[in-house]
């Protein structure tokens, strides 16, 4: 049963994106914003981490939408979420929000560009960091 729903519950969340990235009127972006908070407490690390890529995806589509309370719930995942994957995506997602002219990187400035380069931006948690002297 938790499969299933895990399953649904990605479905719905890609058939929301869907329709507020093809410009659709039917669906408003502030509530593809507020599904996005509350799966973000979500129990599937894979889920959690989709969504947070997703509202860096929304927020290149919509930048004029309030984003503080995802920007809050990402903080909390950075610092007390139990896998390493979700802390290091909620924080490089609040980094793109609060500083986005501070950082040294080109940040994208469309949906697509957002897609390489939250591709490039993964890290291997199971490779040990080398060490230096």
């Amino acid at each position: 049963m938790n499969k299933f729903l895990t399953y649904l519950i990605i479905v719905t969340m890609y058939i929301i994106t869907t329709d507020a990235f093809a410009g659709n009127n039917i669906v408003n972006p502030k509530t593809v914003l507020n599904c996005y908070t509350k799966l973000l407490g979500h129990e599937n690390e894979g889920v959690v981490k989709s969504t947070i890529q997703n509202i860096m995806k929304l927020k290149t589509v919509y930048p004029d939408l309030n984003y503080s309370k995802v920007i809050h719930k990402m903080e909390e995942l950075s610092i007390k979420s139990e896998s390493k994957k979700i802390r290091y995506n909620a924080y490089m997602a609040v980094n793109f929000f609060k500083y986005p002219k501070q950082l040294e990187w080109n940040l994208p400035k469309s949906y697509e560009e957002l897609d390489k380069f939250l591709n490039n931006c993964e890290f291997n948690f199971d490779k040990p960091v080398a060490q230096t002297n």
